[in-house]
């Protein structure tokens, strides 16, 4: 029986790699200086109630430092803003400006639109059953499998 895992991989790869650099084409035509993970960042920073670098280092399963990197560059350019986190004065919670949410708001049409182009000819059965192995791969690499 065939395994399918470098067919699996160079799929992930191709997929990845795909919206990677349409992404990247799109912050470049519109004058942006962001990378895709600037753009991750802020969305997930949206969409993550009380947001702190520790729960982005862990959602995004990244390096603590590359994150406090990447979040000081985006605060550095207005799109992020740091408030006191009232229960540990310890943690600042992020949250985005309004030149921020702006910014997101735009990018996040262009991401709609590339992964609405993404699954043309792709019924929601077939998404439905592509995000259901997908979370099984996910809970897989979880357990270190």
């Amino acid at each position: 029986m065939k395994g399918y895992q470098s067919e699996l991989q160079s799929m992930f790869i191709q997929i990845l790699g795909g919206l990677k650099h349409s992404m990247t084409e799109h912050l470049k035509a519109q004058g942006l200086e962001l990378s895709p993970l600037h753009f991750i960042i802020l969305r997930s920073i949206h969409h993550i109630e009380g947001c702190t670098s520790n729960a982005l280092a862990d959602h995004l399963r990244k390096d603590k430092g590359q994150i406090t990197r990447l979040v000081k560059e985006l605060v550095g350019k207005g799109l992020v803003e740091k408030v006191a986190n009232p229960n540990d004065k310890r943690s600042q919670f992020l949250i985005l400006s309004e030149q921020g949410s702006a910014c997101f708001k735009g990018l996040q049409e262009f991401d709609f639109v590339t992964l609405t182009n993404m699954r043309e000819g792709i019924s929601d059965a077939e998404l439905a059953q592509f995000l259901s192995l997908g979370e099984k791969m996910v809970a897989n690499l979880g357990r270190g499998l």
